[in-house]
């Protein structure tokens, strides 16, 4: 639902203009709260950009082992309640070479995603996720990769190769733990890719939205 007026026109809350000193104006104060009411509920329920970036980032070639592309950092107590949760969108390109590439991605220090080394030769990547708060430090989420050509596995860690397409995880059960309390900690959601050379993986384009139910 869009945001409207609840009193508009004459019934508004400038209905009335002051002539004179002693003159009576405005709108009736139970008015001017359900106004603001309605402006709370529907500014609370609307998502909010909380991280944009369009920078570059690349794997480094003199560095072995995962290189973090992209930080997206929560702040703390945005995840106040249980139900809370955010969008996060992921996009960049892939080396057209033989080199085996590695896709990760943690919340929070808990690992999400991790494709393992595998042979993608070309083509780009897009990853898009939900975190949810399902307890002070537990989260539920949902992640949809489409990576070269390589298909992941819903298990951690385990890949299936050569097969071409999107995949979507949901984690099992009310959600997984080990997450730092959420509402007294920033949280950091982390890109991070590994490969033999510079700029095998790079980041172009990242953004992310929150959503607070109360």
């Amino acid at each position: 639902m869009g945001l409207t007026r609840l009193y508009p026109g004459g019934s508004g809350l400038g209905a009335k203009i002051i002539k004179q000193i002693g003159d009576t104006g405005g709108p009736v104060p139970s008015r001017v709260e359900q106004e603001l009411d309605a402006l709370v509920a529907w500014a609370r329920l609307s998502p909010r950009c909380i991280h944009s970036s369009v920078v570059t980032t690349g794997t480094d070639a003199t560095a072995a082992g995962l290189d973090t592309l992209r930080t997206i950092t929560i702040p703390a107590n945005s995840l106040a309640t249980d139900g809370d949760w955010f969008d996060y969108y992921l996009a960049g390109t892939i080396a057209v070479n033989n080199n085996d590439k590695r896709f990760f991605i943690s919340f929070s220090g808990v690992t999400l995603l991790d494709t393992g080394l595998q042979d993608l030769d070309g083509f780009g990547f897009e990853i898009y996720g939900t975190i949810a708060r399902t307890g002070a430090t537990q989260i539920s989420f949902t992640i949809k990769s489409i990576i070269g050509a390589v298909q992941v596995d819903s298990a951690f860690g385990n890949v299936a190769a050569g097969t071409t397409g999107a995949i979507v995880r949901n984690n099992n059960g009310s959600g997984i733990g080990g997450i730092a309390n959420m509402t007294t900690n920033a949280s950091d959601l982390l890109f991070r890719a590994e490969a033999a050379a510079a700029n095998d993986v790079q980041m172009v384009k990242s953004h992310a939205y929150l959503i607070q139910m109360t």
